[in-house]
């Protein structure tokens, strides 16, 4: 007998007939009971098959139970597309609630992104205010110190307008002339940069390559003040130029006192008047080193190592004092401190006393800058810890008259 194999859908579980035989397993009682009806007819419409056909009713049957099993599988399709549109409307319904998830998310963060905004130009505000508030502080220490100076300068005319008082002799304290004409350690500051303030400038002539008459008549200061009028006066450029005083090193130098900045700079701008001091030159002006600490170094120097090309400007405009020389002592630190050496000795003294300068908004902190100097060497017996005029091995030349 032909095997017959036919495969209905019940719930999740297949029914197979195999040889005259279903295997299965029915979900529920009342469809056990429809299954086994099925599976009694089959068998009748399978031995009805096997026989001969006598009845003519036979096919009837076969086609009931054949339309009895293709309603079962409709209910059973039925039934698993209702629990898939089910399912589908489920997905539809999550998909639904992560986008409004999504879109309650995004609006949050542009909310924080908002206050956070709003925080940093608060804070910009106020690092604007600050900076606004130390130069404030700055200009008014400025003009304390211009009072300050101002006061003691009257309180020198006023001393020195005065006559002397009369002379007393007192009891000795047991201090020496020494102690008493030696400069206290309990001297300010703001002395310090008085003293400074009401220096004379000054240039330094060499005169070491200069013809001996004109040594003799620059080694007294009578004939030397003359001297330098009558050289500079024959210039228009330097006519106008005060001389206050000379100091003079016989044989080797004269340092010439000037009424002010401007005759200094007519005087190296203007050289013509060397021409008058045959063999003699200027001296390059006086730097005065001052250590400064915490400083940040891309603040002076660019990416490539080099001094920045708006530096001196800037230096200037905020702490007015001109820069002649930078000096990195850190190595290759972020923050460290630098040798600044400038051109007045004033400018050097006023930093010290104030403790603090300003690099491109940043305050820095300001020290004395100790540095190691060369030991004085003898230029006739190359010996050290003299000088040549106080040399003893020197020998006195009988032509020029001269040490040599």
């Amino acid at each position: 007998m032909a095997s017959l194999e036919c495969e209905t859908p019940i719930g999740n579980q297949i029914a197979r007939t195999q040889s005259g035989r279903i295997t299965q397993r029915p979900s529920s009682y009342a469809e056990d009971q429809e299954l086994e009806a099925v599976q009694s007819r089959a068998k009748k419409s399978r031995k009805r098959t096997a026989a001969p056909i006598d009845n003519p009713t036979e096919p009837e049957t076969i086609a009931s139970s054949s339309n009895d099993l293709t309603q079962l599988i409709l209910k059973k399709i039925t039934c698993q597309t209702i629990e898939i549109q089910k399912l589908h409307l489920q997905l539809i319904e999550r998909d639904k609630t992560h986008k409004q998830q999504l879109e309650e998310n995004e609006k949050r963060y542009q909310l924080k992104v908002a206050k956070h905004q709003e925080e940093v130009t608060k804070q910009k505000d106020e690092i604007k205010n600050l900076h606004s508030q130390v130069a404030q502080v700055t200009k008014a220490l400025e003009t304390l110190q211009i009072d300050e100076l101002r006061k003691t300068v009257d309180k020198i005319h006023a001393t020195i307008s005065q006559p002397p008082a009369p002379v007393t002799q007192s009891p000795s304290t047991g201090r020496s002339w020494a102690s008493v004409v030696t400069a206290s350690s309990v001297i300010t500051p703001t002395t310090k940069s008085t003293t400074n303030s009401l220096a004379l400038p000054s240039i330094v002539i060499n005169l070491r390559n200069t013809p001996e008459e004109l040594k003799q008549t620059l080694g007294s200061t009578t004939t030397a003040k003359a001297c330098l009028i009558k050289a500079i006066g024959v210039h228009n450029s330097t006519k106008q130029v005060i001389i206050e005083g000379v100091k003079i090193i016989p044989g080797i130098a004269v340092r010439v006192f000037l009424g002010s900045d401007q005759d200094v700079k007519s005087l190296r701008e203007n050289k013509h008047w060397l021409q008058r001091l045959e063999g003699a030159s200027l001296k390059g002006d006086p730097w005065f080193p001052i250590k400064i600490d915490d400083v940040r170094k891309m603040d002076i120097f660019n990416q490539e190592g080099k001094l920045r090309i708006d530096f001196n400007e800037v230096f200037e405009e905020e702490n007015q004092a001109h820069v002649k020389r930078i000096q990195w002592l850190s190595g290759s630190k972020p923050y460290g401190s630098m040798a600044l050496f400038l051109g007045k000795e004033s400018d050097v003294s006023r930093m010290l006393h104030r403790k603090m300068v300003q690099i491109r908004g940043e305050v820095s902190f300001t020290s004395e800058y100790r540095y190691r100097e060369r030991p004085t060497r003898c230029r006739n017996c190359q010996g050290y810890g003299h000088k040549e005029i106080r040399c003893k091995n020197a020998t006195v030349c009988e032509k020029c008259a001269g040490i040599h």
